[in-house]
């Protein structure tokens, strides 16, 4: 009779290694590869649209020849259009007196009971020293022009934006510079 050979069983550690157990760092890379990808195509999706809704900025991407139609607030044609015409004066001690011509059409006529805002920003520290929004009050010997002075903080050069919101939509901006006035002695 021959010797009887006992089966040998593999130890349980040993069965483990034996089976192959999916790769669970390559579903993680590529569940990270998926959500960068999505995240970015969200992004550029947002930023879209972000530029579609704004016309200034559609009109500069398509070289200003956007076909859309004209926002509200711009006027339709030259009939309804504004000119600010804005001069400013240090006038001593830290006062600056601003004025504002308001004209319309092509015949540039003096636009009364216009609605005209100033906001004065020194150029040096923006957001620092800003002013505004100053109402201009309207010249009742002269139609068409608004002013208004006010004290600003400090010398410097300050940039003066001008809006009008009613009857119709305009800006336009000045630049005075501040500084010490020589005496007349």
């Amino acid at each position: 009779m021959s010797p009887v050979r006992a089966a040998t069983r593999p130890t349980p550690s040993a069965r483990a290694n034996r089976t192959r157990e999916p790769d669970v760092s390559r579903f993680h890379a590529a569940t990270f590869m998926i959500m960068v990808c999505g995240s970015t195509l969200a992004l550029l999706l947002v930023a879209g649209g972000l530029v579609m809704l704004d016309p200034q900025a559609m009109r500069a991407a398509t070289g200003g020849s956007a076909s859309a139609a004209p926002d509200e607030d711009e006027p339709e044609s030259a009939d309804s259009s504004a000119d600010l015409a804005v001069s400013a004066e240090h006038l001593g001690d830290l006062r600056v007196g601003i004025e504002v011509r308001v004209t319309m059409n092509e015949q540039q006529r003096p636009l009364q009971r216009a609605t005209v805002e100033a906001t004065l920003d020194m150029v040096q520290m923006p957001g620092s020293h800003t002013l505004g929004p100053l109402e201009l009050s309207a010249d009742d010997g002269e139609p068409g022009l608004y002013t208004t002075t006010t004290t600003v903080p400090m010398l410097g050069e300050y940039e003066i934006q001008v809006h009008m919101n009613e009857p119709v939509n305009a800006e336009a901006s000045y630049r005075l510079a501040v500084d010490v006035l020589e005496s007349d002695g």
